[in-house]
């Protein structure tokens, strides 16, 4: 099968973001996630300059597919705000609404504003009640709207990496999230791990997961009373401001993502297998 493909880089003010590969597959009558994407996987791969990398999206007749490449080639479904971004980016014009395929059962509702190259969306998501539970000491929050994550709260066991923890909270999934979160008030910081190490910044997914877990949770509110996060960066320590969220109909809850700006760099008319 035949498509135009591109590599992108999603930007915030000139700071590089995410990495990865678009196939424009509308032509095509396969369901995206039918596809062999290795190829464009092994495309999508590491980026030294980008905070996240190893994103597929693939354009295809009812909507965006966004995929995370794993370890051993393959790709996994995923729900990813930048790579979203990048796929209305490929699209143009001015407002777009579309159907966004990730993780859950069905696909979520999508529309997106771009307005001097930047591309700022509302998300409209389940109103999903997040999990409580306390593990090794930490309390956790688990919340499946946006893949499915955990938040812990406090310092990981001795001896336990991050990835170890993910695993025992979340299971092997590769689109399993996990944010830790040390300290409180102000001086909280979240890092936000995937299964391919930690986050160089704040995911658009993990930022909207914590927002929305805290109009459930009183106690979140000792930690991001500000309605910000401050999380570790190779230049130090930023500051991201959680999203936006209402209630909206069809018991949704719309989530206003950050806008971000893209840069597209199309490759050819590939073939791929």
């Amino acid at each position: 099968m035949t498509g135009i493909v591109s590599t992108f880089l999603t930007h915030d003010g000139g700071r590089p973001l995410t990495f990865g590969v678009i196939a424009d597959r509308r032509h095509e009558p396969v369901d995206p996630r039918a596809m062999d994407l290795r190829d464009l996987a092994l495309v999508a791969g590491r980026n030294a300059d980008a905070c996240a990398y190893g994103k597929v999206v693939v354009i295809g007749r009812r909507g965006i597919f966004t995929f995370q490449a794993t370890a051993d080639g393959g790709t996994a479904p995923v729900f990813c705000g930048n790579s979203t971004a990048a796929a209305i980016g490929c699209l143009g014009g001015g407002a777009q609404r579309t159907a966004v395929h990730g993780v859950a059962d069905s696909p979520y509702e999508v529309s997106a504003r771009i307005d001097g190259g930047a591309i700022a969306q509302t998300w409209m998501v389940p109103a999903a009640a997040p999990e409580e539970r306390i593990w090794h000491g930490c309390r956790v929050v688990f919340l499946p709207a946006l893949n499915d994550y955990a938040l812990l709260f406090g310092d990981l066991p001795a001896g336990t990496s991050p990835e170890a923890a993910r695993r025992a909270l979340l299971g092997a999934d590769p689109a399993c999230k996990l944010a830790i979160v040390t300290g409180a008030g102000p001086d909280a910081v979240v890092e936000f791990h995937n299964s391919n190490g930690r986050h160089g910044g704040a995911p658009q997914t993990g930022l909207a997961t914590i927002a929305l877990a805290a109009r459930s949770v009183p106690w979140l509110e000792t930690f991001f009373a500000d309605g910000c996060v401050t999380y570790p960066s190779q230049a130090g320590p930023r500051l991201a401001r959680l999203p936006a969220t209402s209630a909206a109909a069809g018991g949704r809850i719309a989530v206003e993502m950050p806008a971000v700006s893209v840069k597209l760099v199309p490759l050819a008319m590939e073939r791929v297998a």
